[in-house]
């Protein structure tokens, strides 16, 4: 896991690894999760108080687009969308970075 600060030092940025058992709509939780929630980055947020992911993207579909790529160092897939106050990427290798308040 890995923070980035602004200006001001406020916490932007996020990028967590997920583990290779896990699927990505798992890393995403677990990412917002380990990140502190869209309040803020400073510690781990009760994942009983995010919304679920499904109100913003299909995890079914998601799970799908990266079934046989999940954790591939050399494929070429990624994802972007907005979730819980963050915009949300994640990538084949299993790489989710979470951007606050863009």
């Amino acid at each position: 896991m890995t923070y980035s600060k602004d200006r001001l030092g406020a916490s932007k940025e996020f990028r967590y690894q997920a583990t290779a058992d896990s699927t990505p709509a798992e890393a995403i939780v677990a990412a917002v999760t380990a990140s502190g929630g869209a309040s803020a980055f400073d510690g781990p947020e009760d994942v009983t108080r995010l919304p679920p992911l499904y109100d913003s993207v299909d995890t079914d579909a998601l799970n799908a687009i990266f079934d046989s790529s999940w954790g591939e160092r050399n494929a070429d897939v990624s994802v972007t969308f907005d979730y819980s106050g963050y915009a949300v990427s994640v990538d084949s290798t299993g790489a989710v970075e979470l951007t606050h308040g863009r």
